[in-house]
């Protein structure tokens, strides 16, 4: 076993939305790490 990414994005396909997970090991966690992405992307 390897190390668990944060973050999974799956690009999507024919009939298959795009979609992006956020792991964590409660949903505190999953969402400072939303919440960290977003001031990232923003700035």
């Amino acid at each position: 076993r390897g190390p668990v990414p944060d973050v999974i994005y799956d690009r999507g396909d024919w009939g298959k939305e795009p979609m992006v997970r956020i792991l964590g090991h409660d949903p505190l966690e999953v969402a400072e790490k939303a919440i960290e992405i977003h001031r990232r992307r923003d700035g």
